[in-house]
């Protein structure tokens, strides 16, 4: 993400993995300081058919 030019947000949606989601947005924060992140649990569909601790990371660019 680093080199990735004009992030203007990130996104990570969890299934019952809300510290491992922190600890990836804590390395994501360090890595582009200045790009708002996002956590927020999964819907319950998505988590159903995941299962715990499933998540994933999307981000936006301009």
């Amino acid at each position: 993400m680093k080199k990735e030019a004009h992030i203007l947000a990130v996104g990570i949606s969890h299934a019952d993995g809300l510290e491992m989601a922190e600890q990836y947005g804590a390395l994501i924060k360090a890595a582009v300081p200045d790009v708002p992140i996002l956590i927020r649990p999964t819907d319950p569909v998505i988590a159903t058919h995941t299962g715990a601790g499933a998540f994933a990371i999307m981000y936006y660019t301009a």
